[in-house]
């Protein structure tokens, strides 16, 4: 069996990257957001770390700087090139990966569901 080239698994990978729902504070949806058309993952380009597409601005770089406190106004004065949609497309990423990392029956916190605890 052939190895897929860099480039085809990075492809494939980011082609299984969900869309997801944006909601109001009041929690009315608000529509969706295909991440994947704001965020690539080339080979040549940051040594193939996920970048917002047609910058060099990695997604490890934005989610320090949420991390750190800074707000997306912050960021985006730091990036002109970014936009708050951008910003919001790295948060979904993130959300995504560390539900996939956690898995589904993790929950907020780090307490495991009571299906998890030995009886």
């Amino acid at each position: 069996m052939a190895v897929p080239s860099r480039e085809a698994a990075s492809a494939y990978a980011m082609s299984l990257i969900p869309t997801v729902v944006w909601m109001d504070e009041e929690k009315h949806i608000q529509g969706t957001m295909n991440y994947r058309e704001r965020i690539s993952r080339e080979p040549r380009v940051c040594g193939g770390e996920p970048v917002i597409k047609s910058t060099r601005v990695t997604l490890r770089t934005l989610l320090a700087s949420l991390s750190e406190g800074d707000s997306i106004e912050e960021i985006l004065a730091d990036h002109p090139t970014l936009t708050a949609e951008d910003i919001r497309a790295v948060i979904a990423f993130a959300a995504d990966a560390a539900r996939e990392y956690l898995g589904e029956r993790a929950e907020p916190g780090g307490a495991r569901s009571r299906s998890d605890h030995k009886r």
